[in-house]
This record gives structure tokens, sequence and C-alpha cells, in this order.
């Protein structure tokens, strides 16, 4: 058997960049035994973790998705604990994951194109954006030929074969962002954050296939930012990076 299951594993972003790829590692080694996926944050599995197994042709035979209490197996196997960095590391296992996906989302060849607005999963945030300013930041976008998607509404394929259409992402920091993972390579990525949460997280999967990386983050040093981990987007700066896509 081996375990699939950490602190964080129910977060998307965890868990399509460190728990699937230990997936994948283990299914090109030749593994045929059991996953543990032992859900202790609450009733039943995120609808992401059951998508991505089905994909990916996991069975429920193939998996443990409950423990009672104390548990002894006759035979483990496990990969390193993965986290962001492995990115740099083993970049040569990120790509082969990442050609996995496409292949079971059914994607020949990413296309790009599209330009997204990521928005958050308002489900997950209280029906909150996460942004502070969020109509002047719409009104912007849609002038530079932005769509606003939210991922966390689309069934997990569809997620993957969104971002293979897409050549410039923007959002503020969280899980989502690492679908950027499954944009073409060279695509552009603008991250926007509140200084009080600055994350480079996801900056492993963007150097990892050359993306053109932009980070917003509104200056503070004239003046305080009352909002807290919420993002209040500099507009200003914002528009000075789309102008300069528009001029490319």
């Amino acid at each position: 058997m081996c375990i699939l299951s950490n602190i964080f594993s129910m977060t998307f972003g965890h868990w399509l960049t460190e728990e699937l790829v230990s997936l994948y590692v283990h299914e090109m080694s030749g593994f045929t035994g059991k996953y543990v996926i032992d859900d202790r944050h609450g009733e039943g599995l995120p609808s992401f973790v059951n998508e991505s197994l089905v994909l990916l042709g996991i069975g429920d035979d193939r998996l443990i998705t409950k423990l009672n209490g104390p548990t002894r197996f006759r035979s483990v196997t496990y990969a390193p604990v993965i986290t962001h960095d492995f990115a740099a590391v083993y970049p040569d296992v990120y790509l082969g994951y990442r050609e996995w996906m496409y292949a079971a989302a059914g994607v020949s060849e990413p296309t790009g194109g599209r330009r997204i607005w990521l928005a958050r999963d308002q489900r997950l945030s209280g029906g909150r954006s996460g942004l502070i300013n969020e109509d002047e930041v719409r009104e912007l976008i849609e002038r530079h030929g932005f769509e606003i998607e939210d991922p966390g509404q689309l069934p997990f394929a569809d997620q993957i074969r969104m971002m293979a259409d897409v050549s410039v992402w923007a959002g503020a920091h969280g899980s989502a962002a690492r679908n950027a993972l499954f944009m073409p390579r060279r695509s552009t990525v603008i991250e926007c954050f509140s200084p009080y949460l600055a994350n480079k997280s996801n900056s492993a999967y963007f150097r990892l296939l050359q993306h053109d990386y932009r980070m917003i983050m509104m200056e503070t040093a004239y003046d305080d930012y009352p909002w807290g981990v919420e993002v209040f987007v500099d507009i200003e700066h914002l528009a000075l990076i789309l102008d300069g896509l528009d001029n490319d």
C-alpha cells in the first residue's frame, strides 16, 4: 500500500502537484497495490480527489479511504515527501506527469490563445472573491480581452483542458494557480498578492515551463495596507502589464 495523504492533501493545489505526482511516480514504477487516502478533515473526499482518480483509472478496488484506528499494514511503498520545490529538482518527473494528465484528459497538444482571470472558488470562501476592488479589476481585464473563469466550478478534467487553451493567466494567489502547469510553455502568468501574504510556492512550476511571470503587490511605502491577507489589486500596475501584452 501507499499513503497519499498529508496535512494539506485535501487542498486542491497540494493534491494536484504533490499527491498526484506521487501517484504518477508509483504508477510508472509498476506499483499495483492500494492507496490510502484517509480524509481526516470531514466526511467524504473532495470532488476533485474522486474525479482525478477516476480520470486516471484508479478504481475503488485500489483505494482505502477510511481507517477506523491505528492500522498495521503488511507492506508499504513510500515516495519522498513531495513539495513545490521538487519541480526544480526533478523537472522530468513533472513534465512526464504533465503529459500523463494531458493524455488522460484527451489533450493532444496545448494550443493557448485565451486570456483568463482565475476567480476564487466562492463555495470555499464564503461567497467572497478575495478581491477588495473586484469591480475595477473586472472593468480593466474585460477591456483587454479576458474571460473570468472559476476552475473550482469545473470538473477536474475540464480544468486541464481549459488551461491547455490559455496563454495568459491572471488572478490572486491560490491553489488554482497551480493549474498553470497545464498551460502551453512560455505562457504569461500574472499573480496578485496581499503584502501580508507573499507566497512563492508556485514559482517552481512557472520556471519549469518558462512562463513569463509578473507579480503584483500593492505598495506600502507611504500608506498602510488595511485589508490584511485579502487582495487589493494595484490597478495602475495591472494596466501597465496588460498594455504591454497588447503591444507585443
